[in-house]
């Protein structure tokens, strides 16, 4: 079917959809036409301004509502501002930032670095929490203290008796035990060999050597005779000082640990300081609870694994009090308003 188009006008879907819309309701297709190539006008005018827009020409110029055309429901009908009023709008926008300084829709790059600079009013707490840190740091406070009661004679450790300086050890026994083994079988063999040559009437000169070794391997195994010739000391020597490192040991352990028990009562600390309850001193505190732990200090090692925990007790100890005073001090000046009130 041929259309009669006498304007040579090139339709669009659209156009022929509206004229044939408009010739059902006995329209001019005349008019149809003008209105299509209005809105055409329009959408190029807008393509154009956009255009511009996204090159820096218009970067800054608002949108402009159209006062012919009204708002629709859904979101409305807006319109892009002209190149002229787009130039216009600069123009003003300069004069005003030159006399009159920036108007409401423009952003002040200082305005972020103001509020950055502007101290910072932090809220203080309320009295709510104020009183629950008070009742917190008052509750922590007393448990120390049952602590530092209870532990108080951790003040009184001394180290250099539980750490046994000079202690004689294992090798040290052993080399010399045998080294006095060998004194007595020499003395044993002269001996020997001095009653062989008295009965069988051998060189009386031998057999007076023989007596005479005898008698100075027998007084080698006496200390202060031994000193004069040899600077090692004697077995029964690091014997005796064995004994005596112990005995001191466990009168100083037997002092700590009293009728309460030290050991088990550091356990209150054990909380904070995870290192007091380790497995390797289970033993030593069940001990310490039933009041056998001196009776369980057979050797060096036992005395030595004591210290070692005493040595960790005192130092979560002293943290206690440094925390007790800090607490203290806290509560006095912070919280003296909420404590004379109470």
């Amino acid at each position: 079917m041929k259309i009669h188009n006498p304007g040579d006008i090139d339709l669009s879907p659209t156009a022929l959809r509206q004229m044939v819309e408009q010739a059902s309701l006995n329209l001019d297709p005349r008019e149809v036409l003008a209105q299509e190539a209005a809105r055409r006008s329009q959408v190029a005018q807008q393509q154009s301004l956009e255009q511009s827009l996204q090159s820096g020409a218009g970067r800054n110029a608002p949108a402009v509502i159209s006062r012919n055309e009204p708002m629709s429901r859904g979101g409305g009908s807006r319109e892009m501002a002209s190149p002229e009023s787009a130039a216009a709008w600069r123009e003003r926008r300069s004069a005003d930032r030159a006399g009159e300084g920036r108007r409401s829709y423009e952003v002040d790059p200082t305005a972020g670095r103001q509020q950055a600079d502007a101290p910072v009013v932090a809220a203080g707490p309320t009295a709510e929490e104020r009183e629950h840190e008070r009742s917190r740091l008052a509750r922590r406070l007393k448990l120390i203290q049952q602590v530092i009661s209870e532990c108080q004679a951790l003040e009184l450790l001394n180290v250099d008796v539980l750490q046994m300086s000079g202690y004689p050890g294992a090798a040290q026994m052993l080399l010399a035990k045998r080294r006095s083994n060998l004194l007595w079988l020499g003395a044993l063999l002269c001996l020997g060999v001095f009653l062989t040559a008295l009965m069988a009437n051998l060189n009386p000169w031998l057999a007076g050597s023989l007596l005479g070794g005898a008698v100075l391997l027998t007084a080698l195994q006496i200390g202060p005779v031994r000193s004069l010739l040899f600077s090692d000391s004697s077995y029964s020597a690091l014997q005796a000082r064995r004994k005596s490192l112990e005995a001191a040991a466990l009168n100083h352990i037997r002092m700590l640990e009293g009728r309460n028990g030290l050991a088990y009562q550091c356990q209150m600390m054990s909380a904070e300081f995870e290192a007091l309850s380790h497995r390797q001193f289970g033993r030593l505190i069940l001990l310490s609870r039933k009041g056998l732990l001196l009776k369980a200090m057979r050797h060096a090692g036992a005395i030595r694994l004591y210290l070692r925990y005493m040595m960790l007790s005192r130092a979560a100890y002293l943290s206690l009090k440094r925390d007790y005073v800090t607490i203290n001090h806290r509560l006095r000046t912070e919280f003296g308003d909420l404590q004379d009130n109470g």
